[in-house]
């Protein structure tokens, strides 16, 4: 499976596989626990970039 998603990741297939080409060849990837995602959204960090997420604590309720 791993083999699978580094392929797909890196777009070396023919084809795309899935119906949705959102991670086709989008290079490299990283795992974020979901309790680490937590922790930086809730500091102001955007926990795929690293960088300063302004709508940090903004609700919608």
């Amino acid at each position: 499976m791993v083999e699978f998603l580094r392929l797909v990741f890196s777009g070396e297939p023919e084809a795309c596989p899935f119906s949705d080409a959102t991670l086709w060849g989008t290079g490299a990837q990283k795992f974020v626990h979901w309790q680490e995602e937590r922790r930086l959204l809730e500091s102001g960090v955007d926990p795929w970039t690293g960088e300063p997420d302004p709508p940090a604590g903004v609700g919608f309720e």
